[in-house]
């Protein structure tokens, strides 16, 4: 929970939580050029704004947390997530 999260660690940059928006929100904030952490889920990876999202974004550091969740190479989350890497 990241609420909980800075009353125990001091964050001192600006988290813009992607997920769970609808999807004209998300492209919003996408292209609104602030800076900061964005989250976002690996379901939202399968959604087809994603490409987008990730070129909106475009994102100098990607952490993935529970990185299995890329393991099926089928999947089209994990074919997204790549295909972005791979044009950096």
């Amino acid at each position: 929970d990241i609420a909980w999260i800075r009353t125990m660690i001091p964050v001192t940059i600006p988290i813009n939580v992607v997920a769970g928006r609808p999807t004209e929100d998300r492209k919003s904030l996408a292209r609104s050029g602030k800076r900061g952490l964005y989250i976002l889920t690996y379901p939202l990876l399968s959604t087809k704004d994603t490409d987008y999202l990730l070129e909106a974004i475009s994102p100098g550091l990607i952490i993935a947390d529970e990185i299995h969740n890329l393991a099926k190479m089928s999947a089209a989350r994990t074919r997204r997530f790549m295909q972005f890497v791979a044009k950096r």
